[in-house]
């Protein structure tokens, strides 16, 4: 589903937040999870699209660097080049 909202986000950043609204009804236990990581980078994405500060996008890589979360830390920056590619 993340993957799907990731996807949406590039051509409808307001469907894709409604999806992840709808993702955050579901009942994720471990709040440390790699889908509760995912989620919330999601939010930051959709932050940086409306206010174009990537602030909180780098706050949330800069956490993945202090734990050491090299592949993850990647595939974020390579999604959010992405997105910075799409919406300026």
């Amino acid at each position: 589903m993340l993957n799907a909202d990731f996807a949406l986000i590039k051509i409808d950043s307001v469907r894709a937040s409604r999806l992840l609204t709808n993702f955050d009804e579901l009942d994720i236990k471990d709040i440390y999870s790699l889908t509760n990581i995912r989620k919330k980078f999601m939010r930051c994405l959709l932050e940086y699209i409306q206010d174009h500060s990537n602030t909180s996008v780098a706050k949330l890589i800069s956490y993945l660097d202090f734990f050491n979360m090299t592949d993850l830390k990647h595939d974020f920056q390579v999604a959010f080049d992405q997105i910075k590619q799409i919406y300026g």
